[in-house]
Order: C-alpha cells, then sequence, then structure tokens
C-alpha cells in the first residue's frame, strides 16, 4: 500500500522498532505467545529482562535464554541484549573506577591539582556514559513491553546473532 504523495513516513520498508530489513530479522507480524516456563506473555517476559532490580533483569534474561526454545526468538533476543547491557555495563563500571583511582594517586603524585583534575573528567565520562546506558536500558524496556523489537547500539547484533 503506498502512501499519499508527501505523507511521512514514506513507505519504504521500514518497521517499527529500529530495524529496517524487509523480509529480514525481526520477524514480521504481531508478537504474541507465552513463555514455556511462567506462562507469561512475550511482551511481558522481554520486559523483565530489563528491570534492574535486586537483579531481576540477569534472572529473567538467564531463565529465558536457559528455558525458550529457538522459535520464541522475541523473548531470547531481549534476553540476549538485556545480559550484554548488563554485562557492559558492569565491566564499563568497573572499568572507570580503576581508571579514576589510578589517574587520581597517579596524578596526585605529580600534584594534588592534576590528581583532583583527571578524578573529575574521569568521573564526568562515566557519568555521561552510564546516563547514556541507562537511556538505552529505558528505550529497551519500552520496545520490549511494546511487543517491538529494537536493537540497542553495538549489542544489539551480538543479540541477534545468538538469539536465532
Amino acid at each position: 500500500m503506498q502512501n499519499p504523495p508527501g505523507s511521512y513516513p514514506p513507505n519504504q520498508g521500514y518497521q517499527p522498532g529500529g530495524f529496517q530489513t524487509p523480509g529480514g530479522y525481526p520477524p514480521s507480524g504481531p508478537v504474541s505467545g507465552k513463555t514455556k516456563t511462567l506462562n507469561l506473555e512475550y511482551n511481558v517476559a522481554a520486559g523483565l529482562c530489563y528491570i534492574p532490580i535486586c537483579a531481576i533483569n540477569f534472572i529473567a534474561s538467564i531463565l529465558w535464554i536457559a528455558t525458550e526454545p529457538k522459535t520464541s526468538k522475541f523473548v531470547r533476543f531481549h534476553a540476549f541484549q538485556s545480559l550484554f547491557l548488563s554485562v557492559f555495563g558492569l565491566v564499563f563500571g568497573i572499568g572507570i573506577w580503576i581508571v579514576a583511582i589510578l589517574g587520581a594517586v597517579l596524578g596526585a603524585a605529580v600534584s594534588e591539582t592534576l590528581g583532583a583534575i583527571i578524578s573529575i573528567v574521569v568521573g564526568l565520562a562515566g557519568l555521561v556514559i552510564g546516563i547514556g546506558l541507562l537511556v538505552v536500558v529505558v528505550m529497551c524496556l519500552i520496545k520490549a513491553f511494546g511487543g517491538q523489537y529494537w536493537k540497542a547500539p553495538i549489542v544489539g547484533n551480538l543479540a541477534e546473532k545468538y538469539s536465532s
């Protein structure tokens, strides 16, 4: 079906959720079904993978990866994507912490001002990237509960690869 001239968006194979691969991944059609383990709707199961309270995201992601068959690609995709985002956040947090401490100690050995400047710069960089990661997780959470595929930058391609 063609959109009327001048209308937005143009009908050029765009699929909601960030994918622009007609006929490819993600599977077309609405996401429906229930998980094998807890009998949850697919969108609820996928959304639980992104809730960062009391490690629900880790537990739900590992549970769906271990129990859901490869036919429920929606749940597995979001489970892998959430797991990769969580691991990235954890590794990044530890890395920033180590760099901040080393920078402060080495900078303080030269001068107290340099140590403070290095700590502030590394802390601000960590804060900016951390807020960016939070925004990505919230977007994933919204899309998953909405029943849509949405590939997060960097880890989305990995999740797509491992979920199929």
